[in-house]
């Protein structure tokens, strides 16, 4: 059984040696075919169009469609105007420059238009150091096909709209910068100014009950109001919160019956009456006299200003 178990090892490895030999050989095959195309055919770039146009040496027919059996490989390898995007990003990952790839594949660089760069191109392409510039335009210069290059019309034009694009680019980028620093500008304006009216409203809740503690302070010695005959015991916003008084007697309500904070439009007349209103106490008789008092000076003071606006309101019209 061991000698079956030997014959089938050898015979395994025979095999794979058998199948690396065939690879090889198609290899080769494949190798001599392409180098026997490459003799038979030139290529050049058609000026117009900027496509690759192929002749056949012998029979001078040409055409744009590539010869088939030199499949994924370029007729000239070490013609760079004939790269692609792909075989261009080998070229830099071979040198170490792997990072610019996306951006060849961003902006659409193939062989051809590496070519017609020149130094501020390379910068805008992501070339950020000089020696690196300089190792790349070496490497290129050093080919043969550099010699005899010279770059197309329709190349040229594709390199005008990049360096267009890279400008709009950077300016569409200062803009921003610019943008983004006025922007932060009126946020702190706007940050400070919600801040002045949150400190103004607390300061003016806090002055609010300073004055309601002060003008108690002053009113303790008074007699205690009829606010219920005042009122007429409805529900009203004061400094003690959201309630009503039921005679002597202050009664808190729930915040779920407040509908609004009541406002009510008075008569300018009825304003001015309204501290003599509330002077109205019960069984007081100093009080009553001072409340007669209050509301006749402040009706002589009215008719008094009526009079000066009805002289002023003639005086104009004479005019």
């Amino acid at each position: 059984m061991a000698w079956r178990a030997t014959l089938v090892a050898r015979s395994s490895r025979g095999a794979r040696l058998t199948g690396l030999r065939q690879h090889r050989h198609a290899f080769n095959a494949r190798r001599f075919m392409q180098d026997a195309v490459r003799k038979q055919y030139t290529v050049k770039t058609d000026p117009l169009t900027g496509r690759l146009m192929y002749s056949n040496v012998h029979t001078q027919k040409r055409g744009f469609k590539k010869p088939p059996l030199l499949g994924s490989e370029e007729l000239d390898p070490e013609d760079m105007s004939l790269w692609g995007i792909y075989r261009l990003g080998v070229f830099f990952r071979r040198l170490g420059y792997g990072f610019i790839a996306p951006e060849l594949r961003r902006f659409d660089v193939d062989g051809a238009l590496l070519l017609s760069f020149e130094w501020q191109d390379y910068v805008d392409l992501g070339f950020t150091q000089s020696h690196v510039i300089k190792r790349v335009l070496l490497q290129i210069e050093k080919r043969a096909f550099f010699a005899s290059h010279r770059d197309l019309p329709v190349t040229l034009v594709r390199r005008d709209r990049l360096r267009y694009h890279h400008r709009v680019e950077k300016a569409a980028i200062c803009i921003q910068r610019r943008y983004r620093v006025v922007y932060q500008a009126i946020q702190a304006k706007r940050k400070a100014e919600r801040e002045r009216v949150e400190r103004a409203k607390k300061k003016s809740e806090k002055d609010r009950k300073e004055g309601g503690l002060w003008w108690s302070s002053k009113c303790k010695h008074l007699a205690v109001p009829d606010h219920g005959k005042v009122f007429g015991n409805r529900t009203v916003e004061t400094v003690h919160g959201w309630g009503s008084w039921i005679g002597d007697r202050w009664v808190p309500r729930p915040e779920e019956t407040r509908p609004h904070k009541q406002r009510y439009k008075h008569h300018p007349l009825n304003v001015r009456f309204l501290d003599a209103r509330t002077l109205h106490f019960k069984d007081d008789d100093d009080l009553q006299e001072q409340r007669a008092a209050l509301v006749a000076r402040l009706l002589e003071e009215d008719m008094r200003q009526r009079r000066a606006e009805a002289q002023a309101a003639a005086a104009d019209r004479r005019r």
